[in-house]
């Protein structure tokens, strides 16, 4: 084994001496080699002929007859028949005379789809993704008419017939749902069936709920149970067999709806004077007969049958009544200060000091025959007969 540390530089090897023009018929080297002067190679290295036909040159005009392939190639200026697989092609100006991915170049102009400019494409076009500024089309993309099988983000109301799935947000001014969303179903008023947050009208939850955390902040309406120790006082009687007892106060703020049996030791309205236990107490039910306390009434009250001594410290049986059946006898001297009108007939003694029983044989009657005895001064009479 040699090691060599500098350079080396050797006269004569294998009895042959290292001239200007030395002949080497072969020569292998495992390392790496550097000719200071000219190198004629009339065979291959590497296996590779060495000749201006088969290798690329950084420098000067080359023709290659057969097909040549590089990983990578950068020139000035390339004249070729045809070049595939080409990964990335970059150039200032490209001349091509034949056919470019096996399609003719008057065919590509007229058919492919540019990056930038206006274009108007003829015949169907078919691409994986298309981002555009402006987009009209006259007949269809995808199968699907324009604009009749397309929802606008832009303007207009449309109503779509199938399923609808969104990728991203979705931002509109009114949506509405016939079906379902998200798996949510819409209730027979046309809501979803879902729990706001924020909502302007009661929400009304008729099915069971379990809640891990709930923080309430304003006051519910409960119909059933919540089955919780902290706020086991506080629940309503629940609609099932069960009996359920509360050992506190309770303030109902919405309305209550008892549909069976509620023992209570007392029930008072918010805005009422006084409770249900002061009125069963104090209170008179409408079948009683019998009152034995003295009533003030604040109100008209109106009675089909009364019996009672006194009324506003007046006896009843004193009084005459607008309306009776029966003939009402009145006693004692009246003085009336107006009208006096009766609809039906009266037997009095004396009105304004004249003796009725006298009168009626002493009055002159309009109608009806009569006998007239005693003196009479009459100022004019006008009979048909005399």
């Amino acid at each position: 084994m040699l090691s060599v540390q500098n350079s080396l530089e050797p006269k004569i090897i294998n009895n042959v001496p290292l001239n200007n023009d030395t002949t080497i018929e072969k020569l292998t080297v495992n390392g790496s080699i550097t000719f200071k002067q000219n190198l004629n190679v009339k065979n291959s290295i590497n296996n590779i002929k060495i000749s201006n036909k088969t290798l690329l040159l950084k420098s000067g005009n080359q023709n290659f007859a057969g097909n040549l392939t590089l990983p990578n190639l950068k020139a000035q200026n390339l004249n070729t028949n045809q070049i595939t697989k080409l990964k990335t092609l970059k150039v200032k100006d490209l001349v091509i005379g034949g056919y470019l991915n096996r399609v003719s170049i008057p065919v590509l102009v007229k058919r492919a789809l540019k990056k930038s400019g206006n274009q108007i494409m003829e015949k169907p076009f078919s691409c994986d993704a298309l981002e555009v500024d402006s987009f009209n089309v006259d007949g269809v993309i995808s199968g699907k008419k324009v604009p009749d099988d397309f929802v606008m983000i832009n303007s207009g109301e449309y109503v779509v017939g199938q399923d609808v799935q969104f990728l991203k947000d979705l931002k509109t001014n009114k949506f509405e749902i016939l079906s379902s969303l998200n798996n949510i179903s819409v209730t027979d008023d046309g809501t979803l069936d879902i729990l706001l947050t924020e909502s302007p009208y009661v929400q009304y939850i008729p099915t069971r709920k379990t809640f891990e955390n709930i923080i309430i902040t304003n006051p519910i309406n409960l119909l059933y149970k919540i089955r919780n120790a902290k706020i086991q006082q506080y629940n309503p009687v629940t609609i099932d067999d069960n009996s359920y007892k509360i050992n506190t106060d309770v303030t109902i703020n919405g309305p209550g709806k008892v549909t069976g049996w509620l023992k209570a030791q007392d029930l008072k309205p918010k805005d009422a004077q006084r409770s249900f236990g002061a009125i069963l107490d104090k209170g008179l039910k409408l079948s009683d007969t019998q009152i034995s306390v003295h009533l003030n009434f604040t109100e008209p009250l109106n009675l089909n049958h009364t019996k009672t001594d006194k009324v506003n410290s007046l006896n009843p049986l004193e009084w005459l009544l607008q309306a009776s059946n029966t003939t009402q006898i009145v006693k004692g001297s009246k003085t009336f200060l107006n009208n006096v009108h009766l609809n039906g007939q009266m037997n009095a003694s004396r009105i304004n000091d004249v003796d009725l029983h006298a009168l009626k044989h002493e009055v002159l009657k309009i109608a009806g025959d009569q006998e007239i005895f005693g003196n009479w001064n009459l100022n004019r009479v006008v009979a048909e007969k005399g």
